[in-house]
């Protein structure tokens, strides 16, 4: 028993270790890339800070409220505290990880067999897949010659097919497993809302500092986060800047507007990911599990 507890609290200690130096990995690889002089270039910085922290709240509940709905529609009755320490510390350990890899840490900080955790972390990702399939949609926008709407259109056919493709295989699979189907169709309809935030919130942005339409500004954000996560990068760091700057110039040719779409793109990092951190990381360290 005692020999146990010791190999238990050695893989804490080493998981918490990995942490730390993925943390400071992270911190230095995203102040190093920001360039805090292209900031002053952004008009009405105070206001696009405003827009940027309300969505953010806004699509991290909506997060939240997805992996409540996966973790219900697998079966597991978990209590508030137990929802919010696995997903605070989840996103924490996500952000600072390849391909979110960190995300399995959600299934040990919830009270829950972990067979049905694991299953829960899988109904969340095939929700996630979703989000694929709202930039497909942007299939119906009026295509022209230029190479980044078309290389996007592309990217984004094979993405909105696959998801489809998973989640017809989940809701197949639910009339086997018995889902909850007003779970699921509650799980499937936040991920939806979830992602047309997160464009919204970026095509306002953008649509304000650029000369550019709101739909030509949604395109583009819609797009990048399509791209983003079929590479397996920390938080996106460098994909999403070269993703915005690609994807606007099929719209705005001007060099000049580079700075302000890296300046905007970290400032939506900021806002979306790095301050919803700090939850996770105090519950992380405070926790002996």
């Amino acid at each position: 028993m005692r020999s146990e507890k010791k190999i238990k609290d050695i893989l804490i200690f080493s998981i918490k270790v990995i942490a730390t130096i993925l943390l400071f990995y992270y911190i230095n690889k995203y102040y190093t890339k920001i360039n805090f002089s292209e900031f002053p270039q952004i008009n009405n910085i105070g206001l696009i800070f405003f827009i940027a922290i309300i969505f953010g709240f806004l699509q991290q509940s909506l997060l939240f409220l997805r992996w409540k709905f996966s973790v219900e529609t697998a079966g597991i009755s978990a209590d508030k505290k137990s929802l919010l320490k696995s997903y605070f510390i989840g996103q924490f350990l996500g952000t600072i990880s390849p391909a979110r890899s960190g995300d399995i840490a959600k299934i040990f900080y919830l009270n829950a067999p972990k067979r049905q955790g694991a299953f829960a972390l899988i109904l969340d990702g095939a929700a996630a897949l979703l989000t694929l399939f709202i930039t497909g949609l942007w299939k119906i926008y009026p295509q022209t010659a230029e190479t980044p709407v078309l290389i996007a259109d592309k990217i984004i056919s094979v993405a909105g097919i696959s998801s489809i493709a998973v989640c017809l295989i989940v809701f197949v699979l639910s009339k086997k497993l018995k889902f909850n189907k007003i779970l699921l169709t509650k799980l499937f309809s936040t991920a939806l809302i979830q992602h047309i935030v997160l464009t919204i919130q970026g095509a306002i942005i953008f649509s304000i500092l650029l000369p550019i339409s709101f739909l030509e500004a949604s395109f583009a954000v819609a797009s990048a986060y399509c791209i983003m996560p079929l590479i397996p990068v920390i938080a996106a760091i460098g994909i999403r800047e070269l993703s915005f700057a690609f994807l606007i110039s099929a719209f705005i040719s001007d060099p000049s507007i580079k700075p302000i779409v890296f300046a905007v793109s970290y400032i939506l990092l900021l806002c979306n990911s790095v301050i919803f951190m700090l939850p996770g990381i105090y519950l992380f360290y405070k926790s002996k599990k």
